[in-house]
């Protein structure tokens, strides 16, 4: 499975796997003449919205294998 992250609109765009695999990592031209600062922010941004979308699949995959059976928590 392979998710996106976005940030700032779209300035940066971060690609990896359910695995949290960096695939990809694509930053507008624009972005080039901020502070490196607040370009690694947007990357970080953007990174942390994969893993947060990553995260989802994973909590659908395991609900689905599961399928009832008590989990110890």
């Amino acid at each position: 499975t392979t998710v996106r992250g976005i940030a700032d609109g779209g300035a940066c765009v971060v690609e990896m796997t359910g695995k949290y695999d960096l695939l990809s990592l694509k930053l507008r031209d624009d972005i080039s003449g901020r502070p490196a600062d607040e370009i690694a922010q947007i990357v970080l941004t953007a990174m942390r919205d994969a893993k947060d979308k990553a995260d989802d699949i994973i909590d659908q995959v395991m609900t689905k294998a599961t399928a009832g059976i008590p989990l110890p928590e």
